[in-house]
């Protein structure tokens, strides 16, 4: 269930000046949050290679969102209620929200709000102050775009639908704010609950813990809540034809599977596949510790055409290669190093990417019985082809996103690491990132120096040459 914030008219201020305590978070002061809501408390910033979403005078702690989709009339009504935290002082209050949407109402701390569109930014026209606590409340329309063929939607981002009707999302790395308003970049994480009703036999499904499930006259309604804070690109939400499957439990955590109804042959063959995630989390748990989320949900969607790390709902297409086990192992693995730490900036792509497909590849090693170094040099052509052509990892070309050279490089500069500082001492690292800084969102310098205290080594020359360097180091 959410947790309620009592407002009332006027707003709530957390006394005191806040430091940074980390690269991540502002301390909670005061005790006037719902305390669970503490972890949501970041520090916001303009992203360096997407700002335009960016609107880093809010620092998003809760968003509610009601939507319902009629895919008769291809129309989504949503409703929003956005609790934040103003981290400076400001003469209005600025939200990434797509001009595509028609907002038809708007109130800020329970009263109605003068407002305007620029672009894709909605600016309430009410002053603020620093650590004040506000609630925005909005309803608006939005007819989502076709999905695109396969071809065109790897750097297609925001909310699709498809020719039958049903929805998703890819929200990496701006596409949030083509759904609902929001503060689009990953260093401001928040908490979510979700709304959603669609004409039966199709279903909602969100992030987070399925709350309730009922059949309201000719509609499904479902409600999920996230209860761990979250970056706005790893949230979803899909409409669709899905049957919902358990899948066991992976400890205390249960494993829920949503595929889709409707060609037999091919939906068996997604449940089938889909029913390896507890196989894959127990593998990656041996490596990275206990799974970090309450729940952990896979769905296979028609018309998606990719995977995506969606916090606690790995999305993936409906095609043999998204929903295989070595995508299934990646996605998964971004729970842990993507999801629980998110980069401060889409700088730093990279930490997520180049782990994930390390663990992917040492995995199809041990499946494979084949050698992990072999492996590794199999890919060092198309590393360093990627790198001539999109940049080194950590100063990438902004066009197009998510290219190679944020998998390869990384995924080979963490083998060359682990060869360099020993097999154990190397997992005990990896294993120990992800939890030593759990929430949080970090950059480049952090995560290295933290590396090297870890090793007792002066590796600057190491992952500068990695991941900044003018020409892809020679791998050794």
């Amino acid at each position: 269930m959410g947790m309620a914030l009592a407002l009332g008219a006027a707003a709530m201020t957390l006394p005191g000046s806040t430091s940074e305590a980390s690269a991540s978070h502002v301390p909670c002061l005061g005790g006037q949050l719902v305390s669970r809501w503490c972890a949501a408390v970041s520090r916001t910033r303009r992203d360096s290679v997407y700002p335009g979403p960016a609107r880093p005078v809010v620092d998003a702690l809760h968003y509610r969102l009601r939507l319902d989709w009629a895919p008769a009339q291809h129309k989504l009504r949503g409703a929003e209620t956005l609790t934040f935290r103003a981290t400076r002082d400001s003469s209005v209050v600025r939200l990434a929200l797509a001009r595509r949407i028609k907002l038809t109402h708007a109130r800020l701390d329970g009263r109605r709000v003068q407002w305007r569109r620029h672009g894709s930014t909605l600016v309430l026209q009410r002053p603020i102050r620093r650590n004040s606590v506000h609630r925005v409340f909005l309803r608006y329309v939005r007819t989502p775009a076709k999905a695109r063929p396969p071809l065109e939607q790897r750097n297609a981002v925001g909310m699709f639908r498809t020719e039958r009707g049903d929805i998703f999302t890819n929200d990496a790395p701006v596409g949030a704010f083509s759904w609902y308003a929001v503060n689009d970049q990953p260093s401001d994480k928040a908490f979510y609950d979700f709304h959603l009703a669609v004409p039966a036999p199709r279903v909602g499904v969100a992030n987070g813990r399925m709350m309730s499930r009922e059949r309201r006259r000719r509609q499904v309604v479902t409600r999920f809540h996230l209860d761990r804070p979250a970056a706005s690109y790893l949230i979803t939400v899909e409409f669709g034809r899905y049957r919902r499957t358990g899948a066991g439990k992976l400890g205390r955590t249960p494993v829920t599977l949503w595929t889709p109804r409707g060609d037999r042959k091919r939906d068996r063959r997604a449940l089938r596949a889909a029913r390896y995630v507890p196989k894959a989390l127990t593998w990656l748990e041996q490596r990275l510790g206990r799974y970090p989320f309450a729940t952990v949900s896979v769905i296979v969607v028609d018309g998606y055409h990719s995977g995506m790390e969606n916090q606690t709902l790995v999305t993936v297409g409906n095609a043999p290669y998204y929903r295989s086990r070595e995508a299934l192992l990646h996605e998964l693995a971004h729970q842990w190093y993507g999801d629980l730490v998110t980069p401060r900036d889409w700088r730093d792509v990279w930490m997520n990417e180049g782990m994930a497909t390390y663990l992917q590849q040492v995995y199809a090693s041990q499946h494979d019985r084949e050698s992990l170094e072999k492996r590794m040099r199999s890919f060092v052509s198309i590393a360093r082809s990627y790198w001539n052509v999109s940049g080194p990892p950590a100063r990438y070309h902004r066009r197009p996103f998510g290219d190679g050279n944020v998998y390869y490089p990384p995924m080979l500069m963490w083998h060359g690491l682990r060869k360099k500082v020993g097999y154990d001492p190397f997992w005990s690292m990896v294993r120990a990132w992800p939890h030593v800084h759990p929430y949080g969102s970090y950059g480049r310098v952090s995560y290295t120096h933290w590396i090297q205290t870890r090793f007792g080594r002066d590796l600057r020359g190491f992952f500068h040459a990695w991941l900044l360097g003018p020409t892809m180091p020679t791998y050794h």
